[in-house]
């Protein structure tokens, strides 16, 4: 079978669920500031805000901050992201 041919079987939210991850994985890819890195990493792995600003020493206007800017570059990147 084709590629072509295995790719019309594969289902419309599973293309989006795969094209979303690829998203992510280039804008992760794409930064630059260790603090970035090290928060989104620590957020995919569960950690909650009070554990990542011990693990990396912010204080909470320090922690919105990196949110933010994570945020605003998902959300540049076409990824929708939670309020």
């Amino acid at each position: 079978m084709k590629r072509n041919d295995q790719e019309e079987y594969v289902p419309k939210w599973l293309k989006r669920i795969e094209k979303n991850r690829k998203i992510v994985k280039d804008f992760l890819a794409s930064l630059d500031d260790n603090t970035l890195i090290k928060t989104a990493y620590l957020f995919m792995q569960g950690y909650s805000d009070d554990k990542v600003m011990r693990e990396l020493d912010l204080d909470e206007t320090a922690l919105k901050q990196v949110k933010n800017q994570l945020a605003v570059g998902l959300k540049l990147a076409g990824i929708e992201t939670r309020a």
